[in-house]
């Protein structure tokens, strides 16, 4: 939970300085040039932390759909799918994202394989801080059946954003 909160603490610092560092300069705001559907893919690599298990390394990948409106607020849904060889099971969540400008947060329903092949189901929540292509974020999880248990992941997703509006 510490690096978790390190690491967001980081991300934070660095979002207010890029908004002071704009503030100061009176430099225009760019605003998107229009409303815009996108579609980033892109992989996931971090570390996840758990109550049982070793510290685990976690790889995979992640798409999303997402709706860029004018104000730079956007929101949308996601998908992703990870390896986590800490505890040597795979899960995948599916939720809802939304944000503005650098600051973010999705969540939903998590589907884990448990490395003796049954399957779990529980709920992950991720705030994060986004430049479009690279995100860094902390990740929450609980498992809601067999042995209830938390995890914590930090990382990063590295996306690339495809525009569906052409």
């Amino acid at each position: 939970m510490a690096v978790a909160a390190a690491s967001m603490g980081v991300v934070a610092s660095w979002v207010q300085g890029a908004v002071a560092e704009e503030q100061l300069t009176g430099a225009p705001v760019e605003v998107p040039a229009k409303v815009a559907w996108y579609l980033p893919l892109g992989f996931n690599v971090g570390a996840a932390v758990h109550q049982h298990a070793p510290l685990g390394l976690t790889l995979g990948a992640e798409i999303s759909g997402v709706l860029l409106s004018r104000n730079w607020s956007w929101f949308g849904v996601y998908a992703d799918a990870l390896h986590d060889f800490g505890t040597k099971e795979n899960r995948g969540s599916v939720g809802l994202e939304l944000g503005y400008r650098y600051l973010g947060i999705d969540g939903g329903y998590l589907l884990v394989r448990e490395s003796d092949g049954s399957y779990g189901h529980g709920v992950v929540v991720r705030p994060l801080a986004t430049t479009g292509l690279v995100s860094l974020f902390g990740r929450l999880g609980y498992v809601l059946t067999g042995e209830r248990r938390a995890f914590v992941e930090v990382g990063a997703l590295l996306k690339y954003p495809i525009d569906l509006d052409g």
